[in-house]
C-alpha cells in the first residue's frame, strides 16, 4: 500500500492528523468557545385594567346611599400584554479557544458572526471540495427574555345599589397603567464544531497530514539512488528544491492535476535521471531518480598514473596496495595501472539482467557485476587506448566521456565530468629542470621551440598533439625530453631532432609507458650521447606500445641496464 501524505503548504500553521476512509471525510476539529454575554433589557409594559361591575338590580342611577348594599367582590383579571421590545445587543464574541486560522463561522443565534477568523475561507455554496476548508460553528445561545406576563389584579371591594344599575365605578375600582422594569442577564455558551472536509480519491487506511491554508495536496514519494555529490536541484509543481544525498524524499502535488519533476541542475561529477518524470496527483505517487558517476575502482588508483600491486587472482581482485618503484617490480605487470580501472555503481538495480555499458570514446571495456548485492559496471582501459584520446587539446582538459548503460528499454548515462583529478596543463614554452609538477598531464598543442624536463617527478605525463612535432631549440644542443628519476611516467607524441638536437632520454625510472612515440632525426653525437632516438638507462618495468624511430645518427631505440621490458608492438630502424 502506498502512503499518501496530505498537507498544506504554509509556514507556522497548525495541522491535524488524518486518516482517509472510504467516505473521503478526513478531518474533524472541535473548538469550544465560552462567550459570556451580559445583556440588560428594559421592558416597558403598558397594562390597561378595565373593571366591569354588574349590579344585579339593574338600576342605572348613581349609588349614593350608605353602604347598605351587599358587598360587591370584583375579581379583576388584568390581561397584561407585554408590548415591550426586548432588544438584546450582544458584544462581539471573542472565540478565545478557536485557534483554527481557516474557519468560516456560521452562528446559530440571532447574532450572526459575519467576521471571519484570520485566514478563513468561506464556501457559500455549502459544497465541500478539494482545496476548501469550511467550518460550521453551531452557537447555542440561552436567552432569558420571554416576557409574557399574566398579572392578576387586586380584588376591589365595592358597594352596589340593589335598586338599580350602578353605572359608576365602584369604590376601589380603577383603570391603571403598570410599568414593569425587568433586568435580564443572558449567558451565551458557544460550542463551535469545525469540520474540515477534503474530497479526495483515497484508499481506506491511507494516512497523511492536513495543514490549514485551504490548498490540499498529496505527496509524491521519491527515491534517489547513487547521489554522492552536492548540487542536485529538482523542479516540482510547488517549486525547486535540492537533494544532497541518496534516500527518500517527497514533494506535494494537487490531486487530479498533472505534475512533472525535472532536473534543474545536475550535481557535481554526476548525472541524475528521473524515471517516470510525470503523472497525475493522487494516482501516480512514486518516482525514482538514478544518479550515476564514473568512479575509481581501486582506492589507490584514483589518478591517472596511479598504480596498485597486482596481487589478486585477476585484475579485479587486487588488494589495493599502492605500488612502490623498484620494490614491487621489476616487471611492468607486477603492478596494475590503477587509473585505468573504473566503475559505475547502480545501487537501484539488483542484478545485471539485460544490462550493458559502453563509454562514448570506446576507450574502456565494460563488464557487469552484481556480486555486492546490486549491479555495477566495471571498465578496464583497452590496451589500444592512448592518453591523447582522453584529453581535449582545444580546451586543455579531460575529454568528456559519458558511460551509457542500457537496461532493457531504459537508458542511463553518467555525466561529462572528469574521470581523473590530474590537472591538464597546456605548455608550449618548455619546462626547465625542477619546474614540472607530479601527477600533471602536460599537453603540447603548438610547435614549441623549447625542450622539456620531467626529472624527479611522480605520475607525470607529456603528450604532443598528433599533427605537430616537438623540435626543440635549434640554437641549443640538448635533449628534446629528459626524465631522470621520473617514476610512473607516460609519454606520447612525435619528437624531431632536426639533425641537431638529441631525442628522448630516460634514466633511473620505473613503471614507464611509451605509447605512440616517434623519434627521428636525432643526430647530435657527444662523448655521452650518440644520437639515439630513444635512450632508456638504469630503469625497470617499461611498457612499450608503439615506437617508431628513423633517420637518427645512432640507435633508434637503446636500452641499457633495463629490466622488465614489455613490448606490445614496436619497430626500430
Amino acid at each position: 500500500m502506498h502512503w499518501l501524505w496530505l498537507f498544506l503548504i504554509a509556514a507556522g500553521c497548525e495541522k491535524g492528523t488524518i486518516k482517509i476512509d472510504d467516505t473521503n471525510v478526513v478531518d474533524t476539529e472541535v473548538d469550544t468557545d465560552s462567550d459570556a454575554d451580559t445583556d440588560t433589557d428594559t421592558d416597558t409594559d403598558a397594562d390597561t385594567d378595565t373593571d366591569s361591575d354588574t349590579d344585579h338590580t339593574g338600576d342605572s342611577s348613581v349609588d349614593t346611599s350608605p353602604p347598605t348594599d351587599t358587598a360587591d367582590s370584583d375579581a379583576d383579571t388584568d390581561s397584561d400584554t407585554d408590548t415591550g421590545s426586548d432588544t438584546e445587543t450582544d458584544s462581539a464574541d471573542t472565540d478565545s479557544a478557536d485557534t483554527d486560522s481557516d474557519d468560516t463561522n456560521i452562528r446559530g443565534d440571532s447574532n450572526q458572526d459575519s467576521s471571519l477568523d484570520s485566514g478563513d475561507i468561506s464556501d457559500e455554496s455549502g459544497l465541500l471540495h478539494s482545496g476548501v476548508d469550511t467550518d460550521i460553528l453551531k452557537d447555542t445561545s440561552v436567552v432569558d427574555d420571554s416576557d409574557s406576563d399574566i398579572d392578576t389584579g387586586v380584588v376591589e371591594s365595592g358597594f352596589s345599589d340593589t335598586q338599580g344599575a350602578d353605572s359608576a365605578l365602584d369604590s376601589g375600582d380603577h383603570t391603571g397603567t403598570d410599568t414593569d422594569t425587568e433586568t435580564d442577564t443572558d449567558t451565551d455558551t458557544d460550542t463551535d464544531t469545525d469540520t474540515d472536509v477534503i474530497v479526495h480519491t483515497g484508499k481506506e487506511g491511507d494516512t497523511g497530514n492536513v495543514f490549514d491554508t485551504g490548498v490540499y495536496t498529496v505527496n509524491v514519494s521519491g527515491t534517489v539512488w547513487g547521489l554522492e555529490s552536492p548540487g542536485l536541484r529538482l523542479r516540482a509543481p510547488g517549486g525547486a528544491f535540492a537533494l544532497e544525498s541518496s534516500g527518500i524524499f517527497e514533494f506535494p502535488v494537487i490531486p487530479g492535476e498533472t505534475w512533472t519533476l525535472t532536473v534543474k541542475r545536475q550535481p557535481e561529477d554526476e548525472e541524475c535521471r528521473v524515471v517516470t518524470d510525470s503523472g497525475i496527483g493522487g494516482v501516480d505517487d512514486e518516482v525514482v531518480i538514478h544518479c550515476l558517476k564514473v568512479e575509481s575502482y581501486y582506492g589507490n588508483g584514483t589518478l591517472w598514473n596511479d598504480y596498485v600491486v597486482n596481487d589478486g587472482l585477476d585484475a579485479w581482485s587486487a588488494g589495493d596496495a599502492p605500488c612502490a618503484p623498484f620494490v614491487n617490480g621489476p616487471k611492468y605487470d607486477s603492478c596494475l595501472h590503477g587509473g585505468g580501472f573504473r566503475l559505475v555503481d547502480l545501487p537501484g538495480f539488483e542484478s545485471c539482467n539485460g544490462m550493458t555499458a559502453t563509454d562514448s570514446l570506446l576507450a574502456f571495456n565494460w563488464i557487469c557485476d552484481d556480486s555486492p548485492g546490486h549491479a555495477r559496471v566495471l571498465g578496464e582501459i583497452d590496451e589500444a587506448t592512448r592518453l591523447t584520446e582522453l584529453v581535449d587539446f582545444e580546451m586543455g582538459r579531460w575529454a568528456a566521456n559519458p558511460v551509457v548503460i542500457d537496461v532493457g528499454a531504459e537508458q542511463y548515462s553518467t555525466g561529462d565530468g572528469s574521470w581523473w583529478a590530474n590537472p591538464v596543463v597546456v605548455d608550449n614554452d618548455g619546462l626547465a629542470d625542477g619546474f614540472a609538477e607530479s601527477s600533471t598531464i602536460y599537453v603540447v598543442t603548438e610547435q614549441p621551440d623549447a625542450v622539456y624536463s620531467l626529472s624527479n617527478t611522480v605520475g607525470t605525463a607529456l603528450i604532443v598533439k598528433g599533427d605537430i612535432a616537438l623540435k626543440g631549440d635549434l640554437n641549443k644542443e640538448n635533449w628534446l625530453l629528459k626524465a631522470e628519476g621520473a617514476d610512473f611516467l607516460w609519454l606520447e607524441g612525435e619528437f624531431d631532432g632536426q639533425y641537431n638536437n638529441m631525442g628522448v632520454y630516460i634514466a633511473d625510472s620505473a613503471f614507464l609507458r611509451l605509447e605512440d612515440v616517434i623519434a627521428r632525426k636525432a643526430s647530435k653525437n657527444t662523448s655521452n650521447y650518440h644520437g639515439q632516438g630513444v635512450s632508456v638507462v638504469d630503469s625497470e618495468a617499461v611498457r612499450i606500445g608503439v615506437i617508431e624511430t628513423y633517420h637518427n645518427a645512432s640507435e633508434g631505440l637503446k636500452f641499457k641496464n633495463v629490466v622488465g621490458v614489455d613490448v606490445l608492438d614496436g619497430t626500430a630502424s
